[in-house]
């Protein structure tokens, strides 16, 4: 039996999974138990004895018990005052333990009852509190098969901001995991083809490096959002169709038609040196929000972007050409278009007087038309006076 023994003085056991444990004055086989962090206490599996922790010499995980935990670091940032925020849900009860001079808090605060370990009972998002003063230690999950999110598509899994910890492992220590929703100070690294098979939303941002073929993401995910200094390849065909929402930044080199995004799509930005191509009259007619920079090369007739459009943003090596008219169902709150956009006059002037016809503007509401498009001319005057006048800034070459 090759097991790694430790003493319960210098770490504690994670509570409620399977150890091995030998006994001060008893010189026989090690027993098998598990451990009670609240009572500080051992219970044998087979005749349910317990024993008290000082009792015990020396304890080692189970080989089956070390197969199910999961070991994030956990790095201290700063002076180490911060306190970060961490929201686990799983399908059954297990506990997280931080070890050496980390500490769970019940308030966000940072200052009353600290302890090592926690316990995440099942049936919805539960919500820790953790410091980190110094050094680097270990974040251990029991039970990792049992883990269903880090976070939800709402609810941010890991927050962590100004000399708060930071959150340090690998896309393969999130592999069984439906739910990822971390933001702040996370060093999350690896290849998307680890993520689970039926994660639904991935949300990573921070200072995380993502590699990997984006036709390897699970035909299961809903919404992707990866931002930091990623590497992410791939043409946009592969995407999944069950995706709704994707902001994809850093590094990545993502190319393709933009007629082959996901048909039920609704939010997109495209960010990087991705060389999305592709008319903007094929974009999904179910986009709402569209933002489009970097390398990109979009090309196309403004009117042909679709109905329902709530807010545009194109900048960079886009080529946004022509205004040909439409009717505005829906208002673009924002409405920015730069970079290589080379309207005309008459475009300019059209779209102007028709986004004054169509629509009733408001204060926050931005609509810019600069790039290379042409300066509008007077017979816009009228129409920019009354958006102006209504609350919007306009603003054009």
């Amino acid at each position: 039996m090759s097991l790694e023994w430790k003493q319960l003085a210098l770490e504690e056991p994670i509570s409620e999974v399977d150890l091995w444990i030998r006994v001060y004055w008893y010189q026989g086989t090690p027993v098998e138990a598990q451990y009670n962090s609240d009572n500080q206490e051992f219970t044998t599996n087979l005749l349910c004895i317990v024993f008290p922790a000082w009792a015990i010499s020396r304890w080692a995980y189970a080989t089956e018990t070390l197969e199910n935990l999961k070991i994030f670091e956990i790095e201290a940032s700063g002076d180490g005052s911060g306190v970060a925020t961490i929201k686990l849900e799983s399908s059954e009860n297990i506990w997280i333990e931080i070890s050496g001079n980390g500490r769970f808090y019940d308030d966000s605060a940072g200052t009353t009852n600290p302890t090592t370990q926690r316990e995440v009972t099942s049936g919805a998002l539960r919500t820790f509190y953790l410091k980190q003063i110094t050094g680097t230690e270990n974040l251990t999950i029991s039970k990792s098969d049992k883990l269903k999110g880090i976070g939800s598509q709402s609810l941010t899994g890991w927050v962590s901001g100004s000399n708060a910890p930071n959150l340090i492992g690998t896309l393969a220590d999130l592999s069984i995991i439906e739910s990822i929703y971390i933001t702040g100070n996370n060093e999350i690294n690896g290849d998307i083809q680890n993520i689970s098979n039926t994660c639904t939303y991935l949300n990573i941002t921070g200072s995380n490096i993502l590699t990997g073929n984006i036709e390897n993401v699970p035909n299961s995910l809903i919404l992707i959002y990866v931002l930091g200094n990623n590497r992410l390849t791939g043409n946009i065909e592969d995407l999944p169709n069950t995706l709704i929402s994707i902001n994809i930044g850093g590094i990545n080199t993502i190319t393709g038609d933009i007629q082959n995004l996901p048909n039920g799509l609704n939010y997109l930005i495209l960010g990087g040196i991705n060389t999305v191509y592709g008319d903007i009259a094929n974009i999904t007619s179910n986009l709402i929000y569209l933002t489009a920079i970097g390398y990109n090369t979009l090309n196309g007739d403004v009117a042909g972007l679709p109905n329902g459009i709530t807010s545009v943003y194109i900048a960079g090596y886009n080529i946004i050409g022509s205004y040909t008219g439409k009717t505005w169902s829906t208002k673009p709150g924002l409405f920015y278009i730069n970079g290589n956009a080379d309207i005309d006059e008459n475009g300019i002037d059209d779209l102007l007087i028709d986004f004054d016809a169509d629509l009733t503007w408001s204060a926050g509401n931005v609509i810019t038309l600069t790039g290379d498009c042409e300066p509008r001319t007077s017979a816009s005057d009228a129409a920019v006076a009354n958006m102006i006048s209504e609350g919007a800034t306009v603003i054009t070459n």
